[in-house]
C-alpha cells in the first residue's frame, strides 16, 4: 500500500560530513549517520536550495550506497559552525 504524502512526516537530523579536496574543490566524501559512516560514492550535483524543513544553503545530490540521497549543508554565519542534515522520515 503506498503512503500518500500527507502521512509523511520528515524531521531534520543534523549528521556529521567529512569532506576532501576534489577536482580543486571542498566537497563531500563521507557521512556519519545514526552511528554508521557511509562513504558517498558519487556526487550528482548541488544547489543553492532550502529544505522542506527550513533553512538555508546547498543541497547535495550523491550516491550513498547506491542509492540517490540529498544531504543538506547549512553555511557558518558570525559564530556559528557549519552544520549538515538530511530530511529523515519518521
Amino acid at each position: 500500500m503506498k503512503e500518500s504524502s500527507q502521512s509523511i512526516k520528515l524531521v531534520k537530523e543534523y549528521i556529521t560530513v567529512r569532506q576532501g579536496t576534489v577536482r580543486g574543490r571542498k566537497e563531500p566524501i563521507g557521512v556519519e549517520f545514526r552511528g554508521k559512516s557511509y562513504e558517498i560514492d558519487r556526487i550528482i550535483g548541488y544547489t543553492k536550495k532550502a529544505s522542506k524543513l527550513g533553512g538555508h544553503g546547498w543541497r547535495w545530490a550523491c550516491i550513498i550506497n547506491g542509492k540517490e540521497r540529498f544531504i543538506y549543508q547549512e553555511p557558518a554565519y558570525g559564530k556559528v559552525a557549519e552544520k549538515w542534515f538530511v530530511e529523515r522520515r519518521v
